[in-house]
């Protein structure tokens, strides 16, 4: 068994309670993108449920201050993100590929680019790389959230 399977039936029921109802592979996928950056089973949970389920994504206040410090580029850089991300292929490799060249475009370190996608999808500004975060979340969920926060900016 691999870790995130070893988790999963810790995690789970955490899940349930919170509402989300994932498919087991795409909790699993997603346990194993955060387990890393989690101290507890239920910090597994709330992090997967943010991306299993927008609902669930809080926008927390050093994400905030990071949007309030310029929100026109937090809204380029979305609607820019949106644009490239649409024509991609939505591998983890594809992704990453896609927005570096989009920050080399534009002339930006691709945290420019990284970091707006990472608070629209997690609510925060710490997770596993973007590209990942991405496959994680899934094409049609994370377009959907991304042009949400661009439209709210």
């Amino acid at each position: 068994m691999t870790p995130a399977e070893d988790l999963y039936p810790l995690v789970a029921p955490q899940l349930a309670q919170l509402g989300v109802n994932g498919n087991r592979d795409a909790v699993l996928k997603a346990i194993a993108a955060v387990k890393t950056r989690s101290r507890t089973t239920l910090d597994v949970a709330r992090q997967v449920a943010a991306r299993l389920d927008a609902k669930h994504v809080v926008v927390d206040e050093k994400a905030k201050k990071e949007i309030a410090k310029d929100p026109a580029g937090y809204k380029a850089s979305l609607e820019a993100s949106l644009a490239v991300l649409k024509a991609t292929e939505w591998t983890p490799e594809a992704l990453e590929r896609t927005l570096r060249a989009l920050a080399e475009q534009k002339g930006v370190a691709a945290g420019k680019i990284f970091q707006p996608i990472r608070i629209a999808l997690t609510g925060g500004t710490v997770s596993e790389p973007v590209n990942e975060l991405l496959y994680v979340v899934g094409r049609d969920a994370a377009l959907r959230r991304l042009e949400a926060a661009a439209r709210e900016t």
